[in-house]
Formats: C-alpha cells, sequence, structure tokens
C-alpha cells in the first residue's frame, strides 16, 4: 500500500517547489509590482503615522488653550462674584442707614 499524501501536505510540497524554483532568478514583472505595492502600503502606513502624530499634537494644544480660558474665565466670574458681593454689602449698609434716618424724630 502506498502512503497518501493529504491536501495539506500537497500545498507544502507545491509551496517548497515554487520556492526553490524562484531561487536564483531575476525579479519579474509580477515581483517588481508587488514590491511596489508593498513599497506603496509602507509608505502610506507612514504618513498615516506622521497624520496622527500631527493630530495628537494639535489636540493637546487645544486642549491646553481651552484649559487656560476657562481658568481665565473662573478668575474673571470670581472677581466679578467678589465685586456684586461688595456692592451689595454696600447697598445693605445704606439701606441700613437710611432706616435709622427714617426712625430719627
Amino acid at each position: 500500500m502506498k502512503p497518501k499524501l493529504k491536501p495539506l501536505g500537497w500545498l507544502a510540497a507545491a509551496c517548497a517547489a515554487f520556492a526553490l524554483a524562484a531561487c536564483g532568478k531575476p525579479e519579474g514583472p509580477a515581483e517588481k509590482i508587488g514590491r511596489s505595492i508593498d513599497e506603496a502600503v509602507q509608505k502610506a502606513g507612514e504618513k498615516l503615522e506622521q497624520a496622527g502624530d500631527a493630530i495628537e499634537r494639535r489636540a493637546k494644544a487645544a486642549g491646553e488653550a481651552v484649559e487656560s480660558a476657562a481658568q481665565k474665565t473662573g478668575e474673571a466670574v470670581s472677581k466679578a462674584v467678589e465685586k456684586t458681593g461688595q456692592a451689595i454689602e454696600k447697598t445693605g449698609e445704606k439701606i441700613q442707614d437710611a432706616a435709622k434716618d427714617a426712625r430719627r424724630p
């Protein structure tokens, strides 16, 4: 009885045969196209990575600008609240003084 080769075995044998047949041969048009495609894909990947880095830097800068503006706004609001409180206090004092004057005969 002869040993039978399974389909996976045939595939491995065929790949090995093609690999051996390709050794030492000059690069053909299909190989050149394949190499060009590989290079183009790699360059595109590098460009995408560069674009991602640029987006990240700009997003960080924008976040810092928003944070700075929010802090300045918070400080301005705090000052406005402080001044409003002082104005209300002065108004209250004037009302009390006016009430005292109104009670005097």
